[in-house]
């Protein structure tokens, strides 16, 4: 692993070691560094805030699932169940984020998941996975992956939109 990706991945990690001790609002660049082992230098020459760790974080997530899974190869409802998996192991995470006011940055998240061209059919299925997610995690409810999946699977005709995300020119 280069020097960079060491770095970012130590911050990154004392990053979420923090926030299960401290508010998001609470941590420090200083607190960052210290737990991670780097100079504040460092931090920064990786890192705008400590805002731009949580993207890196999120951004990574969503890479190693789009890597992993690669959702254009599959129908909607296959990505829903994949996704809703690596989803509910994120509650914690995602809880985080919906008390720190950063909820937004998952949605930004969803919208490189969903293929398709960015239009109407795509905005909506976004936003109401993104909603979805949130009453889940904000709600603390306890549904598994598959039970959340189905919810989701029911809650959409997806057949519509599996026309109107593949269609001709997508």
């Amino acid at each position: 692993m280069a020097r960079i990706e060491r770095s970012k991945k130590y911050i990154s990690d004392a990053m979420l070691s923090l926030l299960k001790t401290k508010s998001y609002e609470e941590i420090t660049i200083n607190d960052i560094v210290d737990k991670a082992g780097v100079s504040r230098m460092t931090f920064y020459r990786q890192f705008y805030d400590k805002k731009s760790v949580i993207k890196y974080i999120l951004d990574s997530r969503t890479d190693n699932f789009i890597a992993n899974f690669e959702p254009k190869k599959y129908t909607i409802e296959e990505n829903i169940r994949y996704a809703t998996k690596l989803l509910v192991k994120d509650k914690e995470l995602a809880k985080i984020l919906i008390n720190s006011d950063l909820f937004s940055m998952i949605e930004d998240e969803f919208s490189k998941v969903i293929v398709g061209k960015k239009d109407y059919t795509n905005s909506f299925l976004v936003g109401g996975l993104a909603s979805i997610y949130y009453y889940y995690v904000s709600e603390n409810r306890e549904e598994t992956a598959e039970e959340l999946a189905e919810i989701i699977i029911n809650e959409l005709n997806t057949e519509y939109l599996e026309k109107q995300i593949r269609k001709e020119g997508n």
